[in-house]
């Protein structure tokens, strides 16, 4: 079948990479690795950041490794807090909460959350810059995949575009 991807347009195309890359992350990694896993502040944005996921039911403990080396091959380990029936999402597990204090400003940190032999896909967090006087972000929250997927992410491109 023959697509003429300039009809299709640069949102439509980044959502259905978007949509193909979710189906591959779905089924790349084993069902009760760690999820929804949500960076926050609740400190100092410089020099913490909180990370809480939801972990599988049977999961006791969790731990996040982060690290500044992408590989984690230096990484430290910190213990998170069990927060059990924390919301109704925690109906798929058990939440976990840990925050990361004492580090550098302005830096890029790598991350994995889990514990045992199961753990998430390495991701990334920078810090803020040191007395900055402001700073940006961007926050994305669940999409809602509807049928009008098409005509929705495509907002959701310009949305980042814009940005």
């Amino acid at each position: 079948m023959y697509m003429n991807y300039r009809k299709i347009g640069r949102f439509r195309l980044v959502a259905l990479l978007l949509i193909l890359i979710c189906a591959f992350n779905i089924t790349a990694f084993a069902a009760d690795a760690p999820s929804r896993v949500i960076l926050s502040w609740t400190d100092n944005t410089s020099t913490s950041m909180t990370v809480t996921w939801i972990d599988a039911e049977t999961a006791t403990e969790g731990y996040i490794r982060y690290s500044t080396d992408k590989a984690l091959t230096d990484a430290e380990q910190a213990a998170a807090e069990r927060v059990p029936n924390a919301s109704a999402m925690d109906e798929a597990g058990v939440r976990f909460t840990a925050t990361l204090t004492g580090l550098a400003p302005g830096t890029t940190y790598w991350y994995s959350v889990g514990s045992g032999d199961v753990w998430s896909v390495e991701q990334s967090f920078t810090t803020a810059e040191r007395n900055a006087d402001s700073f940006s972000f961007m926050f994305l929250g669940d999409v809602q995949v509807t049928q009008s997927a098409a005509i929705d992410f495509a907002e959701w491109g310009k949305l980042i575009e814009a940005a």
